[in-house]
């Protein structure tokens, strides 16, 4: 199984990298939701955010994914003329404001 799945380096914008943590619990939580971003953000349309990281706030994090999910993220990214990095920062923010808002509107 483990070579249907690819090793992702990401490095997190401070503010992403909060609010995305607010969303997992547990170990493996992560890798589940970089794994559901991939499914269900439309990569090629996802509006891109500027990516700056001083030394002291960047987050840097591994996660495994499928492989198949991590190739199409890449080639958008290559698509797109941008990063890898950027690409998935962009995605992980949208993903996140729309868990944020399932979590809001499900409270009221």
């Amino acid at each position: 199984m483990s070579k249907n799945l690819a090793t992702v380096p990401l490095r997190l914008m401070p503010e992403i990298d909060a609010d995305m943590r607010n969303h997992v619990r547990r170990r493996g939580d992560l890798a589940k939701l970089i794994t559901a971003t991939l499914e269900h953000v439309p990569l090629t349309t996802v509006p891109l955010r500027p990516v700056h990281f001083a030394k002291e706030g960047a987050s840097e994090t591994l996660c495994k994914v499928p492989a198949k999910l991590y190739a199409k993220a890449k080639s958008t990214a290559s698509e797109r003329g941008c990063s890898v990095n950027t690409l998935m920062n962009s995605a992980i923010a949208a993903y996140s404001k729309t868990l944020s808002n399932q979590k809001k509107r499900s409270v009221h």
